[in-house]
């Protein structure tokens, strides 16, 4: 099964994310649907049934507490060549750093191998097959800024992923929640 940890984004901060990518459809650009939107962690890639166990077990012994995130800005990875387009964090992103980095220090405990890459805390909104770069950089210098709404982390989760033509199908395998989390 192919596994990656998120945060999940409240319905009403994805609706306002959903208005904004809506206006840089165009047919080398796929928008990300609502149910799929999240901030990533780790992506694991596939794993067994055994190996979800000893995720599970690794994430679960990260005692973390409750933080605000705000989504803040569209930004993308490299400007001379666009692939994703995503929201950014503002508040809230050092607490996302820190937490990715006792995760990682748990897994990597564990032996447990995931995707390795600089930790930049986003939501994709977006991947870019092609497109016009100009009409591109124009949208993401008008909502650099743009305020999204903010929320309070107090939950992540193990998620599975499925690939189908119609895009990915993600099931929820288990919730750990912050401490004094409510």
């Amino acid at each position: 099964m192919r596994l990656f940890t998120a945060i999940k984004i409240p319905d009403k901060i994805k609706d306002e994310i959903i208005s904004k990518s809506m206006l840089i459809e165009d047919k080398g650009i796929v928008p990300v649907k609502k149910e799929a939107l999240h901030i990533t962690l780790h992506f694991f890639g596939e794993k067994s049934e055994k190996e979800s166990e000893l995720i599970k077990e690794a994430l679960s012994s990260v005692e973390w507490h409750p933080f605000k995130i705000t989504l803040s800005g569209i930004g993308t990875f490299d400007p001379k060549f666009i692939r994703v387009i995503f929201v950014k964090i503002g508040e809230g992103s050092n607490e996302l750093s820190k937490l990715y980095i006792n995760l990682s220090t748990s897994l990597s405990d564990k032996m447990i191998n995931y995707e390795k890459e600089n930790y930049i805390p986003h939501a994709t909104i977006a991947r870019v097959k092609y497109g016009n770069k100009q009409k591109l950089l124009s949208f993401i210098e008008k909502y650099s800024s743009y305020d999204f709404g903010s929320f309070e982390a107090n939950s992540f989760f193990l998620i599975k992923s499925t690939l189908t033509r119609e895009g990915p199908i993600y099931e929820d395998l288990y919730e750990f929640k912050a401490s004094n989390a409510f």
